[in-house]
């Protein structure tokens, strides 16, 4: 973490504080960390961020925040739609940290809602230096805690653990607004492209940019990530690797505030390969990420799923048990090896796997579809409806296993003679 700021800005000062960050495109998140910063304990903490649960435990139990109808209460993306209109209000942020608390639940492997709640913490520090910088004309050095600026890193790793490819929009309502007839960087640019979903323009701008700063990281993985959304995999697996290189050349493997390490850029690599259908590439990929760190694992995980497409089930069921073994309490995790299991026929591990993902989470549906299907696979016909059944009760309205579901279920409980 680079070291905190020890001046109290003037208004025009605070923003040109903050402009020298965005002026060579720097990654947003890790711009407010630097410029807002895991400072001293003498600086005046958030207010805001205080409040928040998220700052202090991620992981403690928040109740359901109530969503307007007809919102699915079972859909993990009506949270997350809710959260995400309030952290672009800035309005109500412990409510929209509970809500993305229930997206993760249900749908404990989307990726987007760990993102956005590391974006509350930052988006209620914004809120109080924008009172403080308007109200007071001083930020009074307002800052974050060391345990909290290491929360954003965290939620952000585990974020990019999922899907190092993940799209939000959400960093904008993060940074200060430009003020007026602020001249852009093609950096800074190219990065508001890439978050507006303009991924051609971003990754041209971008392209200049790195020209001028060949050695600015956040720039690198903005590119890739747009040059993976366009389907031009080559050129993103290249960025993505020029990135790793430069922070190798460091000699340091955490350069700044949630900057990927080292094996998060071949894990990115693998996953870019995965979408190409280039599984070859992938498993070194995915080697590579594990030489770097062998107790990453999700790349193990990743590492299965190249193993299955190229009918190495055994290896596959290898890597699953070594990411179990250093993780035990992700449901995600314990319902993809359930799932690998039951395709090895081997069931009673798997509906040992599956039943751990629903003690992790019992609002997660999917695990009760394996579990259904193990059951009829050794012709418990009464299990498997009873799991069925509990999956139409957990499982959104939108989910697209449910047309399947409610068929197979009508078949298990038609009469007799009507089969």
């Amino acid at each position: 973490m680079l070291p905190c700021r020890r001046e109290t800005p003037s208004l025009l000062g605070a923003w040109r504080m903050t402009r020298r960050f965005l002026r060579v495109g720097f990654q947003a998140v890790g711009a407010l960390v630097v410029t807002l910063g895991a400072c001293a304990p003498s600086q005046r903490l958030s207010p805001t961020v205080q409040a928040l649960t998220v700052a202090s435990d991620p992981s403690a139990p928040l109740p359901r925040p109530a969503l307007p109808p007809p919102a699915d209460t079972n859909d993990a993306r009506a949270y997350y739609a809710r959260a995400v209109s309030l952290i672009q209000a800035g309005f109500s942020l412990d409510t929209a940290d509970m809500a993305l608390y229930w997206a993760s639940r249900l749908d404990p492997d989307w990726a987007n809602p760990l993102y956005a709640r590391a974006m509350v913490i930052l988006r209620a520090l914004r809120a109080d230096l924008l009172w403080a910088l308007f109200r007071y004309r001083s930020t009074q050095r307002l800052s974050l805690t060391p345990r909290q600026a290491q929360l954003v890193d965290s939620l952000v790793r585990l974020a990019w653990a999922h899907n190092p490819l993940l799209f939000t929009d959400l960093d904008l309502f993060v940074m200060p607004p430009m003020l007026p007839g602020g001249h852009l960087d093609p950096g800074l640019d190219g990065w508001r492209a890439y978050k507006v979903g303009d991924f051609t323009r971003a990754e041209s701008l971008l392209a200049i940019a790195l020209r001028r700063h060949p050695e600015q990281v956040e720039l690198r993985i903005s590119r890739a990530q747009s040059l993976a959304l366009l389907g031009r995999y080559d050129s993103a697996a290249a960025e993505f690797g020029a990135a790793r290189d430069t922070i190798r050349a460091r000699q340091v493997s955490h350069a700044s505030p949630v900057l990927p390490s080292l094996e998060m850029f071949d894990y990115a690599i693998g996953i870019v390969r995965v979408n190409q259908g280039n599984f070859t590439a992938a498993r070194e990929a995915f080697g590579r990420a594990l030489t770097e760190n062998l107790a990453f694992y999700w790349a193990h995980a990743r590492l299965a799923g190249v193993d299955l497409a190229l009918d190495d089930t055994a290896a596959a069921l290898t890597e699953l048990a070594l990411a179990v073994e250093l993780e035990q309490h992700d449901p995600a995790l314990r319902l993809y090896n359930g799932y690998v299991l039951r395709v090895a026929r081997r069931y009673a591990e798997a509906a040992g796997e599956l039943q751990a993902a629903i003690q992790l989470d019992p609002y997660y549906a999917q695990p009760h579809v394996q579990l259904a299907l193990i059951a009829q696979a050794e012709g418990n016909r009464t299990a498997a409806v009873d799991h069925y059944r509990r999956f139409l009760e957990l499982a959104a309205r939108r989910d697209p296993d449910r047309a399947a579901v409610v068929r197979a279920l009508a078949a298990l409980t038609a009469s007799p003679d009507s089969r």
